[in-house]
């Protein structure tokens, strides 16, 4: 007997065909289907508790190889969930899933902090000198961009009145 089996399609099938394929048991849309029937079930009952998940939202439900997975964010949720798990053993049995309930951390997704400025306090000042020092090298310089830029920078720096700093 062979080791390995070779299945032969006349077509090469696309990814949106094998994940909605009917007769496929583990389907993404059969996932899907199962996850959305199964919250349909067990979230009105679960409403009322002060659990802080909403299992009407199938992201917090799985379907996944052969046990039903709720997922919470921490361990205080898990434990309130662990003291109805009858219940909701009893809500997915009418619903149709006899499989065993797992109970998974799934923490929070955190925003990422980006660097904040390094410069502390506030913006510094061009004094006087460093404004005469400016303009007498603008003055040197043969005329471009930067020559330009370098004279509006000590004029603007003259024209601010004192009250100003």
């Amino acid at each position: 007997m062979t080791n390995s089996i070779h299945i032969r399609r006349k077509a090469p099938r696309s990814l949106a065909q094998i994940s909605l394929d009917p007769g496929g048991e583990n389907s993404i849309a059969g996932q899907l289907r199962d996850s959305r029937r199964l919250a349909r079930a067990i979230a009105p009952a679960l409403r009322g508790l002060p659990l802080g998940v909403d299992f009407s939202q199938i992201s917090n439900i799985r379907l996944r190889d052969g046990k039903i997975i709720l997922f919470v964010r921490s361990a205080l949720q898990k434990s309130k969930l662990r003291q109805v798990l009858p219940r909701i053993s009893e809500l997915a049995a009418r619903a149709g899933y006899l499989q065993s309930i797992d109970i998974v951390i799934r923490p929070a997704a955190t925003e990422l902090e980006l660097r904040r400025s390094q410069a502390a306090g506030a913006p510094r000042e061009l004094s006087e000198k460093s404004a005469a020092a400016i303009e007498a090298a603008s003055r040197s310089m043969e005329d471009s961009p930067l020559k330009d830029a370098l004279a509006e920078l000590a004029a603007a720096r003259r024209a601010r009145t004192p009250s100003q700093s």
